[in-house]
């Protein structure tokens, strides 16, 4: 074999150097990959504590997040960002509204809006309001009974605990005759406000808040043999509840709640006629209350444009279960 060619000093000496940069370039990229990986398991473990963080609540988040797209579709509507049509029974669908009314922070029900008729159901409204949540709410209806009668806001700590409660939208009404009151009300976040004395005797305040308030204002109407009492019900009027609906169309609120006083509270059977006859010739959607007693209520109702209907009695009493009133209302057979 021939002999190994020997090298000079100068190129051991450079050898050398090639040797050691080449060993330093591999523990280089040894290290760049130790580097990455310890990065990517460092990202795994953020990445797994950050689900693991979560999951404690994610059944909340889900709780949270998981809104139909009916509700989808009221939210939107009550905030003008849909045409106020959507909402009308043009789906075969109607929403189905539990009532909450509150006096001295109790759950409680009148005979036809009198003040010394009332039955307490529950001392905490809060949970009631939970448990129509949990029987498939897509809205809620609350009302301030107190309010209604003094004219201004008295259970605001109970509402707000409400809305902290559930996350299904709001409607509330009941004592709201000044902006300020409004304010307080939407900026606790309820979808719709209802204003119902005040949008009979100043229906041009409800122009100007219809504009401050966009798509969050819906018109109380409250009759009493077609004419419109005011007042927590306390006094009539000699508007006309059709003349009244038409004038709250124009000024531009987002909904009518029409209630026919004589039926309310009574599990008389609702008005279809009137409320379908309103629903036919208002441009807004119209909701239907009082007197509601049985499904059969419920099925005539969601055959008109009539656009939702508030239950109260009748759920507090047994006599309809909400679950089914929703399947009905949305026509869903059993």
């Amino acid at each position: 074999m021939p002999n190994a060619e020997r090298k000079t000093p100068n190129e051991e000496a450079r050898s050398t150097v090639n040797n050691r940069r080449i060993r330093s370039t591999e523990e280089g990229i040894h290290s760049v990959h130790w580097v990455h990986w310890v990065h990517w398991v460092h990202c795994v473990h953020l990445v797994h504590s950050v689900h693991d963080f979560a999951g404690g609540s994610r059944k909340k988040q889900r709780k949270s997040l998981n809104i139909s797209r009916r509700h989808v579709k009221i939210v939107e509507l009550a905030q003008g960002s849909v045409h106020s049509g959507a909402l009308q029974n043009t789906e075969s669908e109607m929403i189905v509204i539990p009532a909450i009314d509150i006096k001295a922070g109790r759950c409680v029900r009148l005979v036809q809006g009198e003040k010394d008729s009332e039955t307490v159901y529950s001392a905490n409204p809060v949970d009631v309001a939970k448990q129509w949540q949990a029987a498939g709410a897509e809205m809620i209806h609350v009302v301030d009974l107190d309010g209604a009668f003094a004219g201004k806001l008295q259970n605001i700590q109970v509402l707000a605990s409400i809305r902290r409660a559930v996350d299904v939208p709001i409607e509330f009404g009941g004592g709201l005759r000044s902006q300020a009151d409004v304010d307080v009300v939407v900026k606790l976040g309820v979808t719709r406000a209802i204003i119902g004395t005040r949008a009979a005797v100043s229906p041009e305040w409800i122009t100007e808040l219809c504009r401050r308030h966009a798509g969050k204002i819906a018109a109380g109407i409250d009759s009493r043999e077609g004419m419109v009492a005011v007042e927590g019900w306390t006094e009539g009027s000699d508007i006309k509840a059709t003349d009244l609906a038409k004038r709250m169309a124009e000024a531009g609120v987002c909904a009518i709640i029409f209630t026919d006083i004589a039926r309310d509270g009574m599990l008389a059977g609702v008005n279809v006629a009137a409320t379908s006859a309103l629903a036919e010739a208002m441009p807004v959607p119209v909701v239907a209350s009082g007197g509601v007693a049985s499904l059969d209520d419920i099925r005539k109702l969601s055959e008109t444009k009539v656009s939702g209907v508030i239950i109260g009695k009748a759920l507090y009493a047994g006599t309809i279960d909400l679950r089914e009133a929703i399947r009905v209302g949305k026509r869903i057979q059993s």
